[in-house]
């Protein structure tokens, strides 16, 4: 869970300022404007171009939100520049390469 917020965090600092977190208290308030937004207990008009932009990148940052372990994307590359298909003998080596450090080989 914490995870997951320490990820969205990143990826709403990313889209309200291009750089990193943001103040979580700025975050606080886009989530709460946006479950106002969408309970109806506000309209679009009551919120500030800056309030309705925020709104907007937590959204995004919540649809968009990658879930997959480092390892998964690593596979997942791994079998892209494979062409999609890599013989057995490749797709072990691709979960040797893409294998969490520490970890033995099965």
């Amino acid at each position: 869970m914490r995870r997951n917020a320490a990820i969205l965090m990143t990826g709403l600092g990313l889209l309200l300022l291009g750089n990193g977190p943001v103040d979580p208290a700025r975050i606080g308030r886009a989530q709460a404007n946006y479950e106002a937004l969408m309970s109806g207990a506000k309209q679009p008009g009551q919120f500030s171009r800056a309030e309705l932009a925020d709104m907007l990148a937590l959204d995004r940052a919540m649809r968009h939100r990658d879930e997959q372990s480092p390892e998964q994307r690593c596979v997942d590359a791994e079998m892209r520049r494979a062409g999609g298909n890599p013989s057995q003998l490749a797709r072990l080596a691709i979960d040797l390469k893409c294998r969490p450090p520490g970890t033995g080989v099965n």
